[in-house]
């Protein structure tokens, strides 16, 4: 488990930076990296599955 979680943190920090790096360019690069966050939001949560109340496998459902 603590290899895995260094390699997400390696990557949630891999992102961070990419996007702060993005957002101190032009106005156009600005909102390219607007527009893909926005882009990607939605399907980067659902990677996690479904909230526990909607998901078939929880007890809460």
């Amino acid at each position: 488990m603590v290899r895995i979680c260094k390699e997400e943190s390696f990557h949630q920090r891999q992102g961070y930076e990419i996007m702060a790096t993005l957002m101190e360019g032009t106005a156009e690069q600005k909102k390219m990296a607007q527009e893909a966050f926005e882009r990607w939001w939605w399907p980067s949560l659902m990677m996690f599955g479904p909230h526990d109340g909607d998901s078939p496998r929880s007890s809460n459902a």
